[in-house]
């Protein structure tokens, strides 16, 4: 039997919630993981399972990303065993 909706939203809204905050975070700390020249041709626009997605400004600025991804995450993941981002993916804008 379906539940109300009144007993499922506020539950979706706990979790949307969530998932903006840890965005939040990640965007915070983008710019030092990745380095002030590539934060300026990046944008990070989600954080979903593990998996953070960026936009670059062209296809130059997402193939250096992709090379430094390993690098970025580890940055990333530093102090934080809670928000663990398990893969980078990078795609021109």
């Amino acid at each position: 039997m379906p539940k109300p909706i009144g007993e499922l939203l506020p539950k979706v809204l706990a979790h949307t919630t969530e998932q903006h905050r840890r965005l939040l975070e990640v965007q915070q700390r983008w710019t030092k993981a990745a380095g002030k020249d590539a934060a300026e041709h990046t944008k990070v626009v989600a954080f979903r399972r593990g998996v953070l997605y960026v936009q670059a400004d062209d296809s130059g600025s997402s193939y250096a990303l992709h090379l430094e991804a390993p690098q970025i995450l580890k940055r990333l993941n530093a102090g934080r065993p809670d928000q663990r981002i398990q893969d980078l993916i990078v795609r021109p804008g």
